[in-house]
């Protein structure tokens, strides 16, 4: 952690521990690493209040986290150019090329079976074109009014 925060002192890495403490050299099951991969979108989901946020991961991860799970993360397409079947522009289930930049908006897919279900939750992940201003919805305001203020 020390060094990174050397070489990007614009950067906040206060969630990361100063050793990792996860790498091994045994490399880990395609379910755990499709396990980490949702328990790592639902962290997103729950822990960050940011409407965007730039996720770096290695293509086996998404693979994994995307493509394996389909009861509990849906991959949609939103995109507003989507390819024709046929085509040559690339469907939502491709594999990531190298260094590829896609644009996820990522939501519950029930937000009340979320809040209260003992299952593990859905996770939505809808591609949305790279030039979307998509924002989360603007959090509740409070009603002073109702408060008597």
């Amino acid at each position: 952690r020390k060094e990174l925060q050397t070489r990007f002192p614009d950067w906040n890495f206060d969630l990361l521990a100063e050793q990792d403490t996860l790498w091994t050299e045994t490399l880990e099951s395609n379910e755990a690493c499709r396990q980490r991969g949702y328990d790592g979108l639902c962290w997103l989901l729950k822990e960050r209040r940011e409407a965007k946020m730039l996720l770096v991961a290695h293509g086996g991860i998404l693979r994994q986290t995307m493509a394996e799970l389909p009861e509990l993360v849906k991959v949609a397409d939103g995109r507003r150019s989507i390819p024709a079947p046929g085509s040559e522009g690339r469907s939502v289930a491709a594999r990531f090329d190298n260094a590829e930049l896609r644009r996820y908006k990522l939501q519950w897919d029930n937000p009340e079976a979320a809040r209260s279900s003992e299952h593990p939750p859905c996770i939505r992940l809808t591609e949305i074109d790279l030039d979307d201003e998509w924002t989360a919805p603007a959090p509740p305001q409070p009603n002073f009014a109702a408060q008597g203020h």
